[in-house]
């Protein structure tokens, strides 16, 4: 199951209204650290939680979708996370997932005139504190969900349940 808050359009697409304008704004911000940003994010994302599972969300850990710079990775979503466990007293996940080396963003191995094959994230994944855990992926935005699912595999891989995963925009390309 998959859950998003808001359209998102990719700042190429022009003549958008001041509703995407806002998302855009509200995305970029989150991705670069502002503590409004994550607050208001994490502050909907645990309304939802609440929402969609109940009593059984503190039965929940949240884990992010590795960013392909591990400083990014610390700066965008420990605070969410820590932030979001906070308001809805569940397991923060973030210390789970590790990050072992870099790798070229996603959106700059896909385009252009040299494509590349996109190389799954080197990752250590604590096995002993995920494996037979309910477990809720978070993202910011999700396009193809290539991402998520490759790392809802790859949690699955050392024994989590992956539950669904919740984004803050999922990107659409025509603006009605």
């Amino acid at each position: 199951m998959i859950h998003y808050f808001f359209k998102y359009f990719p700042k190429r697409i022009k003549n958008v209204g001041e509703d995407a304008v806002n998302v855009q704004d509200l995305i970029f911000a989150f991705k670069d650290g502002e503590a409004g940003a994550y607050e208001e994010i994490a502050q909907m994302t645990a309304e939802w939680l609440k929402e969609k599972y109940g009593e059984d969300v503190s039965n929940i850990i949240i884990v992010c979708v590795p960013t392909s710079d591990k400083d990014n990775y610390n700066k965008r979503f420990q605070p969410f996370c820590q932030r979001l466990c906070e308001l809805c007293k569940i397991k923060n996940g973030f210390p789970y997932v590790c990050i072992l080396d870099n790798r070229k963003a996603v959106h700059k191995q896909r385009h252009g005139k040299n494509r590349e094959e996109v190389k799954l994230q080197p990752l250590f994944l604590d096995e002993k504190n995920l494996k037979g855990k309910k477990v809720c992926i978070f993202d910011d935005i999700i396009t193809t969900g290539k991402s998520y699912s490759d790392f809802a595999s790859q949690l699955e891989n050392v024994g989590a349940i992956v539950v669904g995963g919740v984004f803050i925009g999922k990107t659409f390309y025509k603006y009605d």
